[in-house]
């Protein structure tokens, strides 16, 4: 027999470690002295809605009537493939504004285009 050859591996007399359940798997990450507290607010959910009256509004509510506001729920997708989804998808113009805590603003030119978007769809980006 040669010596260079490696022998086949043998079969080892030791058992299988059993297999983990899916819980198992998460155990380190169960800590939930990190994770963001949520804060249950009924009375407003207790509402209808919430009337305003010109003396609450100002100026910048012109500005949000034609904007569009999303949020990152995974890993952020570049500016460039978020606004490949405005030109290839939408057809429409708008400016994207990315803010660190993963909510976006899609400023569009006209309500019009605005609602047209809402109206027809692609709201959810995957990849």
């Amino acid at each position: 027999m040669d010596a260079n050859v490696p022998l086949a591996a043998t079969a080892s007399a030791s058992p299988e470690p059993s297999p983990s359940t899916w819980h198992n798997l998460f155990a380190s990450n169960c800590d939930t002295t990190r994770c963001p507290k949520l804060i249950h607010s009924s009375a407003f959910t207790e509402t209808r809605g919430c009337n305003l009256v010109d003396d609450d509004l100002d100026t910048k509510c012109d500005y949000w009537k034609i904007c569009l506001v999303g949020y990152i729920a995974s890993r952020s997708p570049c500016f460039k493939a978020l606004h490949n989804l405005i030109v290839t998808t939408w057809h429409y113009e708008a400016s994207l504004t990315i803010h660190a805590s993963s909510w976006l603003i899609f400023k569009f030119a006209n309500d019009a285009d605005k609602l047209n978007v809402l109206y027809r769809g692609h709201y959810l980006v995957y990849g």
